[in-house]
């Protein structure tokens, strides 16, 4: 009993459930042939019973006992890595078989440590690719000001009031030009106004006198009654407006990008390697099996701590990008309306220079009507009728003479006086005082009073600038009120 009981031990509880017609260890044929039991008596049943036995036969152990029981014991202790329904399905006590069994465990052991290798592979090329982004990230939201909604960086914030505040100065530079404008072109209206109404009363008063007045030239009416052609109309200046082109309308600036979207799987690149080849013994396969099994096993705990720190990495990653992502659309935003502001500022300053371009031919204008007022005024009110006073006493031919003379005096003064006014007028509104003096001298000779009282009242009429009233009183030698 004592020996059967030693080789129940050895064989520890090994199952020997073979099939049907499977050939049986020959120590165990042998024992139940010493024992005294049944041929067909089954090993596991003779344990169950207590392993009776009359004999005293006690047989070499089985190698193959240790084997399959370092097989079990790792097949128990590394269900995760290896299919441990093969060892039910496998009579162990088939050296056939058992290879069999022996080389798929090392399959599954050897597809487990190299799938494990390939996680930490690739988790290590994704974290190598991405840690520098993730440091862009942090240093990107470093520079954000929390205080903001659109946590813009207080330098676009900066830029965009900078760019509006440009802005503001550039359209009230705008609004003066402009007004300015307004202001010299009405004047210019008035003084043309002037100079109509001086023309037509001194036409008026010749035809009046003489019917059949010869050489006159034609009334003019400024209103728009009669023929086009007889009409009235002062000549623009000769300064160039420049060409203004349309206000600028938003565009769209691009957003940079400062990392890209979180996308690994195109980073897991890694294959599994070869299985090894299992060595020649079949002590050597298990010996083999079982470092695989270890080395399976720290290498499924590696990939869990890189798959881990790459889950950490990836919910830090795509935090960060949100807040880069909103960020960069406040900053879009903001980036559009500095461009935007910008342009129109550039926009202003070339409309703030056609307006002074209109400025100048305002006052070129109103100068120009201006003179042609004070010259009709001189000969409406003054030499006109001075002539035909002294007519009452002169000869039918010395009235004839001093009639031509008068429309002679009237034509060149309507002809020769474009000269003078248009020169006069362009030195006036480039500012020389001393030609202009020289100038106006020169063409209104002793209308000095009335041209002053004209421009005075045209000056007035416009509500003109006080520098450019200085400027006339300037001219004309008056003393600064």
């Amino acid at each position: 009993m004592m020996r059967a009981t030693a080789i129940a031990g050895l064989a520890l509880a090994i199952p020997l459930c073979a099939p049907a017609g499977a050939a049986e260890p020959a120590w165990w044929t042998q024992q139940k042939r010493q024992c005294g039991l049944a041929p067909n008596l089954a090993y596991n049943v003779w344990v169950a019973q207590g392993s009776p036995c009359a004999g005293a036969y006690r047989p070499p152990p089985d190698p193959r006992v240790a084997l399959r029981s370092r097989v079990q014991a790792l097949a128990a202790a590394d269900p995760e890595l290896v299919d441990a329904s093969a060892l039910a399905q496998t009579d162990l006590w088939n050296d056939e078989s058992f290879a069999g069994l022996v080389a798929r465990l090392h399959h599954d052991l050897w597809r487990a440590y190299a799938n494990s290798e390939v996680v930490t592979a690739d988790w290590s090329r994704v974290t190598q690719y991405y840690a520098p982004h993730l440091a862009r990230l942090e240093a990107f939201a470093s520079s954000l000001d929390a205080r903001r909604a659109d946590a813009v960086p207080p330098r676009y914030v900066d830029a965009l009031d900078h760019a509006r505040a440009v802005e503001a100065d550039a359209q009230r530079a705008l609004a003066r030009a402009r007004q300015q404008a307004a202001d010299e072109s009405l004047g210019a209206t008035f003084s043309a106004a002037l100079w109509e109404d001086a023309r037509n009363r001194t036409l008026a008063l010749m035809r009046a006198r003489f019917l059949k007045a010869e050489g006159l030239p034609a009334a003019t009416d400024e209103n728009g009654r009669g023929d086009p052609g007889d009409r009235l109309h002062a000549p623009a200046g000769p300064f160039h407006e420049p060409w203004l082109g349309p206000e600028p309308t938003p565009q769209q600036a691009a957003e940079g990008v400062i990392a890209p979207d979180w996308n690994p799987d195109g980073f897991r690149q890694a294959v599994p390697a070869p299985e090894p080849p299992l060595p020649e013994t079949i002590d050597d396969r298990v010996s083999a099996v079982e470092r695989l099994a270890g080395e399976a096993r720290a290498a499924a705990s590696r990939a869990a701590a890189a798959a881990a720190d790459g889950r950490r990495l990836e919910e830090r990653y795509r935090s960060y990008l949100r807040i880069a992502e909103k960020a960069q659309d406040g900053i879009a935003r903001m980036q559009t309306e500095t461009d935007l502001s910008q342009r129109r500022t550039t926009w202003l300053e070339a409309a703030r220079r056609n307006a002074e371009m209109k400025v100048r031919n305002a006052v070129w204008t109103r100068v120009y009507a201006t003179g042609k007022a004070l010259v009709w005024s001189t000969l409406a009110d003054r030499i006109v009728p001075d002539t035909l006073a002294g007519l009452a006493n002169d000869s039918p031919f010395e009235k004839a003479r001093k009639v031509k003379a008068l429309v002679d005096q009237v034509r060149g003064i309507e002809g020769d006086f474009e000269l003078y006014s248009s020169q006069a007028a362009r030195v006036l509104a480039e500012g020389s005082p001393a030609e202009a003096r020289h100038l106006l001298d020169a063409v209104w000779a002793a209308s000095r009073a009335d041209g002053r009282e004209t421009m005075e009242k045209a000056l007035d009429a416009a509500d003109a600038p006080a520098a450019l009233g200085q400027a006339w009183r300037r001219l004309l030698g008056d003393p600064q009120p």
